[in-house]
This record gives C-alpha cells, structure tokens and sequence, in this order.
C-alpha cells in the first residue's frame, strides 16, 4: 500500500501565499523599468560572449576576463544563453537577474519546511525575511551584481548541511555540491563560506550523521561543475600570443575596484597591517552609519546584529565539536566570517558590500525569535516597523523602486532611443563617452555588436599629452556624448 499524502498545513499553506504576493510584488517593479549600470555592464559581457567576442569587457578596449567582471560565469553564460532566444532585448537581464532570485528564495523557503517543519515558527520566521526582502535595499533583487544571488545560494547550502535529515536524501548530495560549486562561480565572496561548510560536513560524518561518501560525492560533484569554466579560460590564454597573455595576467594582479573593495590582496602585501585594519573598520562604520541613517535607525543596530552573529559563532565552536553543527551555529560562522572580513580587510565604501554581512545577521536574528525564543512573532513586527522608521525620503524611493516615476520611464525610453539611433548608424564614427560612471551601460548593452568606446578624458590626455598612457585623475560631474572623427 501507498502512503495517503499528507495535507499541506495551514502555515505553509498561508506561507505560499504570502511568497507568491512577495514575488508578484518584485516581478511588478520590473515593468517599465530602467536598467541600472551594474545591470548594463554584465549585461554588455553576456552579450560578448553570445557574439563570440570573449568573456571580455568592452569599454575603452577588449579586457579578455577582465578582474572587474566580478557577477560571475553562473551568471553571465546562461543569460548569454538566453540571448540566443530572446536576442539583448532591454529587459532581459534584470528579468533574468530577478526571476533567478526568487527560484533561490523560493529554494531556500522549501528546505526550511523541510528540515524546521511546517508549523507556525516556521512561518514566522520565513514571513519575517519576505517582509524585510520587501523594504531592505529592494533594488538589489533586480541589480546584475550577484551578491544577493550568491547571499540566497549559501543560505541554502547551510539549510542542507544543517539538516542531517535533508542530507539523508538522494538528491542532497548532488544538490550541494552544485549550489557550492555555483556560488563560486556566482562571485568569490562565496570562498568565506566554503570553510564553514566543509568543517561542519566533516564533522557531521565523524558523528555518523552523513555518510562519508555522500562526503565524496559533493566534492566530486563540486569539482565537475566549478571547473569546466577554470579549464575553458586556461585554453583561450593558452591559444593567446604571448603580449596578450602578459595582459591578461596583468589585469589579474591590477585588480583595480574589486581588489580595492576585497582589501585581501592589499591586506596581505600592507607592511603595516594593523592600520589596514584601522582603515578597513573605519570605512565600514561611516558606511554602516550612512546606511543606518537611511532606515532611521541607530548605527549601533547592524553593529550589534554583526556582534550577534561573532557571539554565536564562537560560543558554538564547543557545541559544534560535540554534538554536530545546527542551523544555528553555521548561520553565525558563515555570518561571522563576512563581518570579520568587512571590518578588517574590506576597504569597499559602497553599500553594497555590507549586504551579505547584514542579511545572514538577520537571518540569524529571524531565526532565533521564530524558533528558538518566548516571542515567536517578534521578528515579523520588527520587519513589519522597518518602513516606519524610515524618513519619508527613504520610504519614496522604495515606493519608486516598485512604481516607476515619469523621470525613471523616460530615461529608460530616451537610452533605447539612443542606441536604435546609434544601431541604425553602421557607418558613423566610433564612438567615445566621458566619465566611467557617466554613460547609461543598458546603451553599450543593446548595440547589435561589441563596440570599444574610449574616455574622452583620455583622448583629450593624450592630445594635450598630459599623461604618457593618457589617462587623468579626475572626472566631470557633467556626462555628455562625444563622436569623434577616425
């Protein structure tokens, strides 16, 4: 005899609901939207490489795996995939970007139930994250930048090594070790995790609670996925000649944002480390402080969420040792691992760096009040009087995220104008644009083919020889287009 399914229950059942109104909502903000320039500029890539062009930026020249390329190949070739449908129609990436988000969410919403139960803590906990996901920083659901993408991959991955009962299934294993594999090749911040996780893995198979060759296939399978992509670059810069494999290389070292906002490089090679630190904690706390500010709150808030998540961590080591490695405690040595870097080494000052070190604190603070505390429903509330302490400066500009205001429809409308004039032009002048911020990326981005488009601070440099490679330090807070003549 077949076992009767059991019925769904009413948390989960209200808990769909509540998801699905969730991903309607992010799904809505995406109509009549403008791409932002992050956006654009893995976009242009995706689009590259459809055109054969290379995994390549193509901005003042070729960049063959160009360092600043940091949304990574799990993002970039199946969207270029999607290309050979869809063609670099406008929406495209930012609908590919958020429908993306939302599988890993949804993803991660399953395994919960599976591994916590369907009871009402449970959906209390998950409703808590959809109400914050709907008010914090809501505009990085649609934003090409991976960081949010690679933020829900390791949320999976710790529900899954977390849950000795999910990694009793067949499909655990296999599902693993792609997540693993893909997160890294959604963006390298995923490394910081991958420690937590395989230590936690060991020591759930020296407690018998996995399998050690369930062990060996999520590495095997973590090898078969990440390395296709690391073997196809060693073969194009292997087929290179020898002057373009040298820049290639130097690319690599330079680094240039990405190593600036990781810090490690810099960290490694500072003679004086402790001032690196010094300057990284620094940075970080007039970003947290500017952000902080932005929801009203005070900046001792993500502070002492981050401080939570290095209690946790470090209490949970003995915990660990002896009884195997629960939600919990890999939530907060995966958080941990991330404020430590983000207060000591990064010297990123954009917002954007603070996101995975602030969602995996509140992760772990949803959690805890949901399931582990007297005040289960504490953290909806709190999630729930987000929009309320905001200034009404911030609230507007979330509503603007959902609802396109006749300033954001018409610059969307006035950059697809642009490049259809551009596109009708095969025989115009190359074009060059001013300022590496100043130029809408969604234009390059729908061009028919990769055009190289120098700064025309640097061409005006180099007539007035002002600098040997022709670049100068400073930018116009003006944008404007310039054709020039071959």
């Amino acid at each position: 005899m077949t076992a009767a399914p059991q019925a769904i229950s009413r948390p989960a059942m209200l808990l769909w609901l509540a998801f699905t109104l969730f991903c309607l909502l992010k799904l809505l903000a995406l109509y009549e939207r403008p791409m932002d320039y992050d956006t654009g500029y893995f976009g242009t890539v995706a689009r590259n490489v459809f055109d054969g062009y290379g995994y390549a930026t193509s901005h003042s020249h070729k960049i063959l795996f160009n360092p600043e390329i940091t949304t990574g190949p799990a993002v970039v070739y199946p969207m270029a995939a999607l290309m050979a449908v869809f063609g670099n129609a406008y929406d495209l990436p930012q609908v590919y970007v958020t429908v993306v988000n939302l599988l890993l969410f949804a993803l991660f919403s399953v395994l919960c139930l599976s591994a916590i139960g369907g009871h009402w803590r449970t959906a209390s906990f998950l409703g808590s994250l959809y109400l914050f996901g709907t008010f914090y920083e809501p505009l990085w659901w649609h934003i090409g930048v991976g960081d949010l993408q690679v933020t829900l991959v390791m949320l999976n991955a710790i529900v899954l090594v977390s849950s000795p009962v999910l990694m009793q299934r067949r499909w655990a294993a296999p599902l693993l070790g792609f997540l693993l594999a893909m997160g890294v090749l959604v963006k390298f911040s995923m490394l910081m995790a991958l420690p937590a996780l395989l230590v936690a893995l060991l020591l759930h198979c020296w407690h018998r609670l996995v399998s050690w060759r369930k062990f060996v296939a999520i590495l095997l399978v973590f090898v078969a996925v990440l390395s296709p992509f690391f073997v196809y670059k060693q073969l194009v810069l292997h087929a290179l000649p020898d002057e373009e494999k040298m820049q290639v290389q130097q690319n690599a070292l330079s680094g240039g944002a990405s190593r600036q906002a990781a810090g490690i490089g810099i960290f490694i090679a500072a003679d004086d480390k402790l001032k690196h630190v010094q300057k990284s904690f620094q940075r970080s706390r007039a970003v947290l402080a500017r952000l902080s500010a932005a929801y009203g709150v005070s900046p001792a808030v993500p502070f002492m969420l981050m401080v939570l998540s290095l209690v946790v961590a470090v209490y949970g080591l003995v915990a660990a040792v002896s009884a195997g490695v629960s939600f919990v405690i890999l939530l907060a040595w995966v958080a941990g691992s991330f404020v430590v870097w983000y207060c000591t080494v990064s010297l990123g000052l954009q917002a954007k760096y603070t996101l995975q070190a602030i969602w995996l604190s509140v992760v772990l603070l949803f959690y805890w009040l949901a399931c582990r505390s007297r005040w289960p429903w504490l953290g909806i509330l709190l999630a729930a009087l987000l929009p309320l302490l905001m200034p009404s400066s911030t609230r507007e500009d979330i509503l603007r995220n959902y609802r396109q205001d006749a300033d954001r429809r018409d610059y969307r409308a006035e950059t697809k104008a642009l490049a259809a004039m551009l596109a009708s032009q095969p025989q115009r002048p190359p074009l060059a644009y001013c300022g590496w911020g100043a130029v809408p990326r969604s234009v390059f981005y729908l061009l028919p083919q990769p055009e190289t488009t120098p700064d025309c601070y640097g061409i005006v440099a180099q007539q007035l020889q002002l600098q040997a490679d022709g670049s100068v330090g400073w930018r116009a807070p003006v944008s404007f287009w310039l054709v020039r003549d071959k």
